[in-house]
């Protein structure tokens, strides 16, 4: 749970901590519990997997900029290429990668 310490100086309690891993825990137990059967159920579970990942990646960047003091004054260039490079990257492939499962899945009904 590092990532959600993105200062030194900035503490957060455990108990919030333990409630964040336990809500995201809950929510993909929930999908998977409901998404689990069905014809596409590989191609469902391949999307939570992807998904779920995104979604905490995003939240961390998010709080490191929330704790971190923001932006700050950073030029366009600057905050693509430094702060959110990878994140652009993650997103941009999570979403090639969703296309191509759900286009052969579609191909592959049962």
């Amino acid at each position: 749970m590092g990532d959600l310490k993105p200062q030194p100086g900035v503490e957060i309690n455990p108990w919030i901590q333990l409630a964040f891993i336990t809500v995201s825990f809950l929510i993909v137990a929930y999908l998977v519990a409901k998404y689990r059967h069905g014809v596409a159920a590989n191609n469902t579970m391949f999307q939570i997997l992807i998904w779920s990942t995104i979604i905490i990646a995003m939240t961390s960047r998010g709080l490191h900029i929330y704790f971190g003091g923001g932006l700050g004054e950073a030029s366009f260039s600057t905050l693509v290429v430094r702060t959110f490079f990878v994140q652009i990257v993650f997103v941009s492939s999570a979403i090639y990668t969703s296309y191509m499962s759900w286009k052969i899945s579609k191909t592959l009904r049962y």
